[in-house]
């Protein structure tokens, strides 16, 4: 282990002056548990509003797409102990010659806004940089960070370094109370989703997000790890089929965390992953699959439904959730700035 530890050591350059800190690659799924440990941390300080299970991040782990957790994720020990990570991966814009090049941080609330921001951000950067260094110089490339409006220190270091807002998405929720009710358009059959129809859905969804903002290409392993995530719950999908082609053609893919309602002693569920493919948008798809997810969440004893949206949403999705009575009740942000030609 001790010869693993040198190994795996990393020196930064940006490391504020603080007694026993280190930087170490990660190594194993071992890793995993302080992974949850710090996100969990930051949930309690109100910087993070989801559960991360244990089971998501071995997901992760096990189907990682465009990352190699041991060279792409790196720790920030205090005496040995995990105080901070950071996680890099890149993806392909689908509709356009453009790359993002992504950094997940998280940092113990008692160690933020003391310079390990900078020195994770650093090392993230300088990862990916060389990781862009073999793909095709003439794309443009951003480099990406997603955060809640409550991570002020790493807000403050983002923007220290050159990054902007460069889109907003509000977090909305309803009670299940008043519901309301909308009719499937004429040729369309709802039916459940059995393993064999997987792949169909998952390519149907691919079509009707692929014309969102920064859309990005998806891959096989995304796929193998969407089968393994927490939020894969297929009995409770609503699924729009068109009869005569016998095609998924619009979704609401419901989830329900368990563990998340445990924390904060709710019974919330999640229409999230709604989309309609092109061919059958402006008939009313989205409305009555969403009436029937509500109806649905409150048979199985929930008492509110919640779905995030990008504000700047090209077709309404914002207006459409106002009218069906969901409220804003938070926002996270995008910062992004733009990848040099040839990074240092």
């Amino acid at each position: 282990m001790k010869n693993d530890s040198i190994k795996s050591e990393v020196f930064i350059p940006e490391a504020p002056r603080i007694n026993n800190l280190r930087f170490r690659l990660f190594r194993d799924e071992n890793d995993l548990p302080e992974m949850v440990r710090i996100t969990d941390a930051l949930r309690d300080a109100g910087q993070f509003l989801h559960v991360v299970s244990l089971e998501d991040l071995t997901s992760w782990f096990q189907h990682p797409g465009n990352c190699d957790p041991r060279q792409d994720a790196l720790f920030a020990e205090l005496n040995d102990q995990p105080v901070g990570y950071t996680r890099v991966f890149w993806e392909q814009e689908e509709t356009r010659p453009a790359r993002i090049y992504t950094i997940i941080l998280r940092i113990l609330p008692e160690h933020q806004g003391k310079g390990l921001e900078q020195a994770l951000l650093g090392w993230a950067e300088r990862r990916l940089a060389a990781i862009a260094a073999g793909h095709p110089q003439e794309m443009e490339r951003v480099y990406s960070v997603f955060l809640t409006e409550e991570c002020s220190a790493l807000k403050k270091a983002l923007e220290t370094r050159g990054y902007q807002p460069a889109r907003y998405f509000v977090r909305m929720r309803r009670e299940l109370e008043n519901l309301p009710e909308a009719s499937l358009p004429e040729g369309i059959e709802l039916r459940p989703a059995l393993p064999k129809d997987y792949r169909a859905i998952w390519d149907a969804s691919v079509e009707g997000f692929r014309d969102e903002w920064s859309s990005t290409q998806v891959t096989e392993e995304d796929y193998q790890r969407w089968l393994t995530e927490s939020s894969f719950q297929p009995a409770i999908w609503q699924i729009a089929w068109d009869k005569q082609n016998n095609t998924p053609v619009g979704m609401v893919l419901n989830y329900i965390n368990a563990l998340e309602n445990e924390y904060y002693e709710r019974f919330r569920g999640y229409t999230e992953g709604i989309c309609v493919v092109p061919a059958w948008r402006g008939r009313g798809v989205a409305r009555a699959l969403i009436c029937r997810s509500l109806a649905m969440m409150k048979a199985l004893n929930m008492r509110e439904a919640a779905l995030t949206v990008d504000s700047e949403n090209p077709s309404g999705a914002q207006r459409l959730y106002l009218g069906l009575g969901y409220q804003p009740y938070h926002t996270a942000l995008d910062m992004r700035k733009p990848m040099p030609a040839n990074p240092a």
